[in-house]
């Protein structure tokens, strides 16, 4: 529990810190257009630079439901496949 503890403090000291560093850009950035600029440069290239979300990443359950309703069709279809081959008195499981 301690650990808990001073883990928490710390990423909250970490927090704090960058909402300080922030609001000095910001400060600076209003006082200064070409460093408002070139933050805005920044921020568009950061946005522009990451990947967009895959989303067989964050769907896991929906993989599940899509691979089980396959494997019935596939398996409703094998069984159909089978019973028009053989007759029905051959028996075909």
């Amino acid at each position: 529990m301690g650990q808990a503890q001073s883990v928490a403090g710390g990423l909250g000291e970490q927090r704090r810190l960058f909402d300080r560093i922030g609001t000095r850009l910001e400060d600076v950035g209003a006082r200064f257009p070409l460093v408002n600029s070139l933050l805005g440069a920044i921020r568009r290239k950061r946005s522009k630079a990451r990947p967009p979300p895959a989303p067989q990443l964050y769907s896991p359950g929906a993989q599940c439901l899509v691979c089980t309703c396959a494997d019935c069709l596939l398996l409703k279809l094998l069984r159909r496949l089978c019973w028009q081959q053989f007759p029905r008195d051959v028996g075909c499981d």
